[in-house]
């Protein structure tokens, strides 16, 4: 049967609801069972404690069942000594040690989306290494959880962050004297989400990128990223300002409401739209929407149907597949530090924590800005009848 297997997340299809199975077919309701739809076909995945497997034979068909059957035993070989220590794991285990991490305020002080992703890397982890004795957790280890995820550098640079998060927390407990991971160096990812060019910016604020535009200009010109952006609402919006509590920052205390002045362009935009949204609101006899970014039906946005249909638009329009939508975050920094905003003031819009990723987002841009100034000064010095 078909083994272990992983899509990669650009091409993951999306979920099927188990009411639109095609035919006479009734669902099939089983533990651990994920259908997904992938260019009209439906492919079946038994999805246990970091597992994915593939499932054979037409759904519902006996020789569906015996493939499911097959892959739960396969998974539970692997999985259920651990799933049965889970209430009193080895001392000193790792699974003890995820215990402890959990119920701690370390953990749980971390937002919602943070907890998500690294519960999904310490889940891969413990049906192979619940059993690890944190103590003697090598260097060596370490090194080699991180080359499992090679071909993908950011995923195996984000597993080495969280065992080196977990680890740190087993030196603070005093479980062991030092980390293994505080020196990992990180696979090469190459420069990460690139700023829009003036072109592409202009084809997805047409009229052609249809219900786009306005989550695109609003990233341009607050800055925020796609979560946030998608959750702006009316309320938050006076004319002149924005509010913003960015996610990522709920959880910290000192965390603030931002106020990020609106552009003239954007106003312009906003107070289109609000009107627009009235009206078609009225039309169709439902309430306005609260949030400013909205589907043409007048429906808020979930982040996998906005990225989904994000990618289908870009490609339908022609643009490159490495345009992001969060690489409007860079190219609106970009345009402040061209427009001469310092990195304090980048970073007041921006809502960074540290001025180093203010830096990091802004380096092109006062690249560009200093070698010009450079050139300048050398073409006013340079002047009269020299030839070279």
């Amino acid at each position: 049967m078909p083994g272990l297997t992983a899509w990669p997340a650009a091409r993951q299809p999306r979920p099927e609801r188990t009411h639109g199975w095609p035919g006479s077919m009734s669902p099939v309701d089983l533990p651990y069972l994920k259908i997904y739809r992938s260019r009209g076909r439906l492919y079946a995945y038994y999805r246990r404690a970091g597992c994915r497997i593939r499932l054979a034979g037409e759904i519902g068909s006996p020789e569906f069942l015996a493939s499911y059957d097959a892959a739960r035993r396969q998974v539970e070989a692997v999985a259920t000594p651990g799933r049965q220590r889970e209430a009193s794991p080895l001392p000193g285990s790792l699974l003890a040690l995820v215990q402890l991490y959990r119920s701690a305020p370390e953990y749980r002080s971390l937002g919602d989306a943070t907890r998500a992703s690294y519960d999904r890397h310490i889940d891969a982890l413990l049906p192979r290494f619940g059993d690890l004795p944190v103590a003697q957790v090598p260097r060596a280890w370490v090194l080699a959880m991180r080359d499992e995820l090679q071909q993908t550098p950011r995923a195996a640079n984000y597993r080495v962050a969280v065992i080196k998060r977990l680890l740190s927390f087993a030196v603070e407990r005093e479980w062991r004297s030092d980390n293994p991971a505080s020196r990992t160096k990180g696979l090469r990812t190459g420069p990460g989400h690139r700023a829009w060019a003036d072109s592409e910016v202009e084809a997805m604020t047409s009229e052609a990128a249809g219900d786009f535009r306005i989550p695109v200009l609003l990233a341009l010109h607050t800055a925020q990223r796609q979560a946030d952006v998608l959750a702006m609402t009316w309320a938050a919006y006076d004319g002149s300002a924005i509010r913003v509590r960015q996610g990522k920052q709920r959880h910290l205390r000192d965390a603030a409401e931002m106020a990020i002045p609106v552009h003239p362009i954007l106003r312009t935009v906003l107070d289109a739209e609000r009107e627009r949204q009235r009206a078609e609101a009225t039309a169709r006899n439902c309430p306005v929407p609260a949030t400013i970014c909205v589907t043409n039906d007048l429906r808020p946005w979930k982040a996998d149907w906005f990225k989904h249909r994000f990618a289908a638009t870009r490609a339908t329009m022609g643009l490159p597949t490495d345009l992001h939508f969060h690489g409007l975050r860079h190219s609106a920094a970009s345009r402040l530090a061209e427009a001469g905003a310092s990195d304090a003031e980048i970073q007041a819009i921006t809502g960074h924590r540290t001025r180093a990723m203010v830096a990091h987002y802004t380096a092109g841009a006062r690249q560009k800005s200093l070698a010009k100034s450079g050139m300048a000064r050398l073409s006013r010095k340079r002047t009269g009848n020299q030839s070279v």
